[in-house]
């Protein structure tokens, strides 16, 4: 498993765990079974820090915190966070 550096954005930290997991439930698992949760995107600036933190580190897709298996077209943070933010790409969020 590769690691990275703890990130702080507006009182929040981020940690890119590039792990074996391959399913969102495999990486939700993970992440709480360390403590955490999957990150959840509320703004466009925490949009533009995780694009640019991502990036920086090579990544071009990873797991969020969303979700819609509870009910399908339904999506949830994992967090608990509100699911406003809507800047998504064409197509997203998407079960993949």
């Amino acid at each position: 498993m590769r690691s990275l550096d703890l990130r702080e954005f507006n009182g929040r930290y981020y940690y890119i765990l590039d792990t074996s997991q391959e399913s969102y439930e495999e990486a939700a698992d993970f992440c709480r079974s360390l403590g955490g949760h999957m990150a959840d995107v509320n703004s466009a600036e925490e949009n533009r820090f995780l694009y640019e933190y991502l990036s920086s580190e090579g990544y071009d897709h990873v797991f969020l915190g969303g979700s819609d298996s509870q009910e399908d077209g339904v999506w949830k943070w994992e967090s608990g966070e509100p699911f406003d933010y809507v800047n998504w790409a064409e197509g997203e969020p998407n079960n993949n």
